[in-house]
């Protein structure tokens, strides 16, 4: 296992010596083409390692067309518009507030994906919820080759990666990717576009280097790579394809959500991949 994953046991001791996965880099999980690591202070959030030794991933699991909350500007739609599809009864009483946050189909109620907050799995809209959840395969009706699975993500641009342990779990998970947030939104401190995120409020802060990100879940939440006008996505079938930043928004909702029962035709999915 340890060595399909690209590590080398002599890297982190002597063999046999247990690895912890939070400070354990693993060659597989980073993209070669990302420079963010190196900015990161990597200081933890929990007392699950020491500050400074903690490692990242750049694939994060998706929890869909979730609501996102957090930040200055937890509303998606200024971005994106308005959701046209009809809520019906809302679960709990969550309603048009949290489908402005990225709910789009009304499914993805529970803020960032945290099921556990209220037990019940049918708020989270993609196969992962934050913690202590992920569908089975009769859960994804869409079909497993119509749902992402993971995304690839930019840690120094993702809230929550500049103090978040790895991978996944509650603050030691890579956080979570959603589809909410268009791809490749310019939230990468002292990149292109940065600043006008900070002005509509999708980015908290762009001094603090051990926090850039600070909370705003809605507008850094999102795939983001160095790859020129895209990002990788693995799907539920284990299949992988480059999205492009330019696809529909909706046709991107219906990929990232598991049960909405809109399909994607082939010449959206060409659209999108090309």
């Amino acid at each position: 296992m340890q060595q399909s994953l690209g590590i080398n046991q002599g890297m982190y001791g002597s063999p046999g010596q247990p690895l912890r996965v939070s400070t354990t880099k693993v060659p597989m999980l980073l993209c070669p083409s990302d420079d963010s690591r190196t900015k990161l202070t990597l200081n933890g959030w929990s007392s699950n390692g020491t500050a400074g030794t903690k490692s990242n991933t750049n694939y994060a699991p998706n929890i869909g067309a979730q609501a996102r909350g957090g930040g200055p500007q937890p509303n998606i739609t200024p971005l994106v518009g308005q959701s046209p599809y009809p809520l019906g009864p809302a679960l709990g009483g969550w309603g048009n507030s949290q489908v402005a946050q990225g709910a789009w189909f009304g499914t993805g109620l529970e803020n960032n994906g945290w099921a556990y907050n209220v037990g019940d799995e049918r708020w989270i809209s993609g196969p992962f919820a934050c913690v202590y959840w992920a569908a089975r395969f009769q859960d994804i009706s869409d079909g497993t080759a119509n749902v992402i699975a993971y995304g690839e993500i930019r840690p120094y641009c993702q809230a929550a990666q500049t103090k978040a342990d790895t991978f996944w779990g509650a603050n030691s998970g890579g956080m979570m990717y959603a589809t909410t947030t268009p791809i490749n939104l310019p939230t990468c401190i002292g990149e292109p576009g940065y600043l006008q995120m900070y002005a509509l409020k999708y980015l908290t802060q762009i001094t603090n280097p051990d926090w850039i990100n600070g909370s705003a879940w809605t507008g850094t939440g999102g795939a983001s790579s160095k790859h020129p006008g895209g990002a990788q996505v693995l799907m539920c079938d284990g299949s992988v394809h480059y999205l492009v930043e330019t696809i529909n928004y909706d046709t991107y909702q219906r990929l990232g959500e598991r049960r909405d029962g809109y399909t994607v035709s082939n010449a959206d999915m060409a659209k999108a991949t090309n």
